[in-house]
């Protein structure tokens, strides 16, 4: 049965909205939620209490559902930076460490480390075309190693690094593994239980369809023991009430504790809107529509002789599709495309498609059709 799942979004029917990679269409259901607390707190000034509490619980139950892991393991968060930077300062590092950090990934990473980490050694690796990956990354590690710093996903090709090997060469090394998640949540298959990843952080305004400032960050339960106190404020542990602060109180002892005060409840309500929705899906049939558009894409690319960014093994594609014309200028391509409202992005000298699981086949056709007409 065919569903039309753009019914659950207000995108006007002549419009195609291929640009999740770059920010993510929001749900009817999940702006109703964020206008319902606007308008109580228009009226009430104070928040509910007991029912904000309540949308945290949800935001963990739905995020473990839809990722496959313990609901405890998450956290609230603003953004992905804001994830990977407590897994980056929650290492107690010391003098003469080193970090194995993508060269290619997106530089929400690079920047961390680069800036606010100066004492540790950064080795870089590019995952490229995922050849020799794992063999590549193990020849950068040595007992100073303590952590590696990659994208599940990467935002130019659409490479999608396959976690379960990654972490369990992290395991054997006894270092930890660092994943930004953002351009695969919400729309690749992923069990984070299985694959034994330590830290995974994504903002929830791609893939995850929800508001911008929003986001999440997955941190295994066992790890905290081991974990410096970072990000860390008088919300980052249990209160029966509010009626006493004193005296200090122990911090929660799961991800809970880096979920510290008073974030983003609007985005809050849209985030677990979302999740609800994409998690009534479910990863794997998420990937599984995602990928009928992706392959149809991709096939009528090589019929007409693009050049294509995209992994040569299935698994490890995403929904991204990146391509350039043999002869006619990315930009001309990209301003024909946003002209007939086919809303997508430019990149590094490619047009990247980033396709839902809203999208149809027979938008594919469209924009295949439009690429005809534009480079003929």
């Amino acid at each position: 049965m065919q569903h039309d799942y753009a019914k659950l979004f207000r995108t006007p029917d002549d419009v195609i909205y291929v640009s999740n990679a770059g920010t993510g269409k929001i749900p009817t259901a999940s702006i109703e939620a964020m206008k319902a607390l606007l308008e109580y707190l228009a009226v009430s000034g104070e928040p509910p209490i007991k029912e904000i509490f309540g949308k945290y619980d949800d935001l963990r139950t739905y995020a473990g559902k839809l990722l496959n892991g313990a609901p405890e393991n998450f956290a609230y968060m603003a953004n992905t930076t804001e994830g990977l930077s407590i897994a980056l300062h929650s290492i107690d590092w010391q003098a003469g460490d080193n970090i194995i950090v993508q060269k290619d990934a997106f530089p929400a990473s690079h920047y961390i480390v680069e800036y606010t980490l100066p004492q540790v050694e950064k080795r870089y690796v590019p995952v490229g075309d995922g050849s020799q990956l794992l063999d590549r990354i193990e020849a950068q590690i040595d007992g100073k190693t303590r952590a590696i710093v990659f994208d599940w996903v990467n935002f130019l090709t659409g490479y999608r690094i396959d976690l379960a090997p990654l972490s369990a060469l992290c395991q054997k090394h006894g270092i930890f593994s660092i994943i930004d998640g953002i351009q695969g949540a919400g729309a690749c298959e992923i069990d984070l239980e299985a694959t034994q990843i330590d830290f995974f952080a994504a903002g929830g305004q791609k893939w995850l369809l929800s508001p911008i400032g929003t986001g999440l960050v997955y941190v295994r339960k066992e790890l905290i023991p081991h974990l410096k106190p970072y990000h860390l404020g008088w919300l980052s542990v249990p209160w029966p009430d509010f009626s006493s602060f004193y005296p200090l109180k122990q911090l929660h002892p799961t991800t809970r504790r880096f979920e510290y005060a008073n974030g983003n409840l609007i985005g809050l309500y849209g985030l677990v809107e979302s999740l609800k929705l994409l998690s009534s899906l479910g990863s794997q049939q998420l990937q599984s529509i995602i990928f009928q558009n992706t392959d149809y894409l991709i096939n009528g690319l090589r019929q007409r002789n693009m050049e294509i960014l995209v992994a040569k093994e299935h698994q490890n594609r995403s929904g991204i599709v990146t391509f350039r014309h043999p002869a006619t200028d990315t930009t001309k391509i990209f301003k024909e495309f946003m002209s007939r409202k086919i809303i997508c992005s430019s990149r590094e000298g490619y047009i990247r498609l980033a396709v839902h699981f809203y999208n149809t086949i027979h938008q594919m056709e469209q924009i295949l059709q439009t690429l005809d007409q534009v480079t003929s």
